[in-house]
């Protein structure tokens, strides 16, 4: 399916990765990843393109190396999709896939992709839930028939403490947005095949018919998109030197979410009931933390500008939980699923004392194994004694050259990310369905029936590792079903 025009994918994130990473499988391209972010360890439980070794790097140019191969082109862009860089981005492009993850960005993109004719999808993730929406050539429906404006108002949105997401969740949609934009690509100004939304959590996956909104401010009659973009924020003034924060006090002030309210999180509930702290926040945090922390059960008494920033009192309540004992480092890597109500540290320590054994192969079982090691399991055994395909092997089974069978190569490669990952193949009878295996804190088998390769599949295999956190966490919801249209 290389050849063509090509396919942009606008962030290379907890969806944009996946997608990618589907799309080049599939062998939709060329690609081009557009993202102006370096990698930090807190992306690597859910952004399953990159490793450890990948941070503070250009998650664009790690994408691309990673994907590129004989026969597809994968570009990389390292900036912000914005009004000066959009024309340059859509010039050749024939379908566009928005895995950005903040609203005004949502807004931008697809306004000007709207307004240049170029077909969107649309996909998103948080908590437990996600969506993908298909907007064919031109809109009609479009986005902003469904939603309006998704920045209008967002001074009130999601705070830190509600923030956070499902790796397999954002895994399945990225997966998934790749199907519809590889069929979009194929038909550009056919009927939108609808809203899919997602709930893991409710165990439902439903597609919504859509429709257009004449009087829609992007795709209407007469409508100018670029004029419906919300203007962005002036660019702040040169802040004046900042003044030391006191000894005794908590400086947060270049700490960005959720790391701040973790952080703020863990040194309060060191305190003693009652006892008060001073914590020092940026222009971010000030507008989300103290309010987790208040979600959190304790008491914010005083809130004083300082600079660029302000000065919060905290007091520890009666209440609230005493922070776990863990290091910086785990914290950091594992912040935005660990600030999610379900998960906590102590959620977080379950999955790194549970095994999963992976069994069966292709698709289905790849995505599996590698969205269950991302998301923090304690060790991942694969059960797939199939041969490595000679003509293109997928990543990460490429990276393990002289590997005989596609359970050892992606054990190998698995370990060079420094997970602990074995190939144990022929340890379970054999089966058509692919199958997670766990052991630990929680014994199951979960299982799904087979799918051909492709984007589906690796969406099958992102739900299996959602399925399997939550048996592991004993959280509602279980195996979803997909649309065989998907």
């Amino acid at each position: 399916m290389s050849g063509g025009g090509r396919v942009l994918v606008v962030g290379v994130g907890g969806i944009g990765a996946p997608c990618a990473w589907a799309l080049a499988d599939a062998g939709v391209g060329p690609l081009r990843l557009c993202d102006p972010d370096r990698v930090e360890t807190s992306n690597l439980p859910r952004q399953v393109l990159f490793g450890p070794d990948d941070v503070g790097r250009p998650k664009a140019e790690v994408a691309a190396a990673r994907l590129a191969r004989e026969g597809l082109a994968v570009e990389p862009v390292v900036a912000a999709f914005d009004a000066s860089t959009a024309d340059a981005l859509l010039g050749d492009v024939e379908v566009v896939v928005d895995a950005t993850d903040g609203a005004a960005t949502k807004d931008l993109v697809h306004a000007l992709a709207v307004a240049a004719g170029r077909p969107v999808v649309h996909a998103a993730g948080i908590g437990s839930e996600g969506r993908v929406l298909d907007v064919p050539a031109g809109g009609r429906p479009c986005l902003a028939c469904l939603f309006g404006r998704l920045a209008a108002g967002d001074e009130g949105g999601d705070t830190c403490a509600r923030f956070g997401v499902f790796p397999g969740v954002v895994g399945a949609v990225g997966a998934l947005a790749a199907g519809v934009a590889a069929r979009r690509r194929r038909a550009p100004r056919a009927p939108s095949e609808g809203l899919l939304v997602l709930d893991a959590g409710a165990g439902r996956v439903r597609t919504l018919h859509v429709e257009a909104d004449p009087a829609c401010p992007v795709c209407g009659a007469g409508a100018d998109p670029r004029a419906a973009v919300r203007p962005g924020r002036a660019e702040r003034a040169v802040a004046a030197p900042r003044a030391p924060a006191p000894p005794d006090a908590l400086d947060l002030r270049d700490e960005a979410c959720p790391m701040n309210l973790l952080r703020a999180r863990r040194a309060v509930e060191r305190l003693a009931a009652r006892d008060t702290l001073s914590v020092w926040l940026g222009e971010e945090g000030a507008s989300t933390v103290p309010d987790g922390l208040v979600a959190l059960g304790h008491d914010v008494l005083e809130q004083v500008a300082e600079g660029d920033g302000v000065r919060v009192v905290v007091r520890r309540g009666v209440r609230a939980a005493g922070a776990d004992d863990a290091s910086d480092a785990w914290l950091r890597r594992y912040a935005r699923q660990i600030v999610l109500a379900e998960l906590g540290e102590g959620g977080q320590r379950r999955l790194g004392a549970a095994t999963a054994r992976v069994v069966g192969t292709g698709d289905v079982a790849l995505a599996a194994a590698v969205h269950l090691n991302a998301a923090g399991f304690g060790a991942v055994e694969l059960d797939d004694g199939s041969p490595i395909p000679v003509a293109g092997p997928p990543w990460p089974l490429r990276e393990a050259p002289g590997a005989t069978t596609r359970g050892e190569a992606l054990a190998r490669a698995l370990l060079a990310r420094g997970a602990v990952a074995r190939a144990v193949a022929d340890a379970s009878p054999p089966t058509p369905r692919v199958a997670v295996v766990l052991e630990g804190p929680v014994a199951a088998r979960l299982e799904v029936e087979p799918s051909p390769d492709g984007p589906r599949a690796r969406a099958l295999g992102a739900l299996l590792c959602d399925a399997a956190m939550r048996a592991v966490l004993r959280l509602p919801g279980g195996l979803l079903s997909l649309p065989t249209s998907r």
